[in-house]
C-alpha cells in the first residue's frame, strides 16, 4: 500500500496463504481391465503395452463419446457454451490420439519401452521408500515385538498411478 503523497515507497506489505479454502481430493474410478502398478508395469514387453494401457485410452474414448452425445442435441442450459464444448472435445480427441500414439511407440520402440520400464520400477521404489520412511520419522514400528520392514509397504495400492498420470506419461 502507497500514501497518496508518495507514488514511489511502499509503506505496507501484505500476503496471504494459499489456498484459501481445502480441496477434497477426488478419487477416478477404477480402470477396467487396465493395469495401473507401477511393478507390474515395469515388466511389460512388445504387445503387452497395448493389452495392459489400451484400456485407459478405451475408458477415455467412451467418456468423450459421452459428453460429445450430451450434445446431440444439446440441452438449452449448453446453448451458450456449444462453440467452447466443441473446442474442448476435439482437444480431447487429438489427446486421445496422442495417447494412442504413445501406446503404439511403446509397442514399437524398444528404448522407449525401456525409459518406461526403468521409469515405473523408480517410481515404485519410491513410493514404497516414502511411505516407509515416513511411518520410521513417526516413529511407527519401533516396537520391538513388531517392528516394520520396507517390503510391508511394497503392496499394488502403494504403488499404483491415478488413470490420469499415467495418460500423460503416454502423451
Amino acid at each position: 500500500e502507497k500514501l497518496p503523497s508518495e507514488w514511489a515507497r511502499a509503506v505496507e506489505i501484505r500476503s496471504s496463504v494459499l489456498p484459501t479454502y481445502e480441496v477434497e481430493q477426488v478419487d477416478a474410478p477404477p480402470l477396467e481391465g487396465g493395469l495401473v502398478d507401477m511393478r507390474a508395469l515395469a515388466q511389460l514387453q512388445g504387445d503387452q503395452f497395448v493389452a495392459a494401457l489400451g484400456p485407459l485410452a478405451a475408458a477415455y474414448d467412451a467418456w468423450i463419446s459421452q459428453a460429445e452425445a450430451r450434445l446431440q442435441p444439446p440441452a438449452p442450459d449448453l446453448q451458450p457454451y456449444l462453440q467452447p464444448a466443441h473446442a474442448a472435445l476435439e482437444t480431447c480427441r487429438s489427446t486421445l490420439g496422442r495417447i494412442r500414439a504413445g501406446l503404439e511407440l511403446l509397442k514399437s520402440d524398444a528404448q522407449a519401452a525401456e525409459a518406461f520400464r526403468f521409469a515405473n520400477r523408480a517410481m515404485a521404489e519410491q513410493r514404497i521408500r516414502t511411505l516407509y520412511t515416513r511411518e520410521v520419522r513417526q516413529g511407527v514400528g519401533q516396537n520391538p515385538s513388531k517392528p516394520i520392514h520396507l517390503s510391508d509397504f511394497d503392496q499394488p495400492r502403494n504403488r499404483s498411478w491415478r488413470p490420469f498420470q499415467l495418460a500423460f506419461f503416454l502423451l
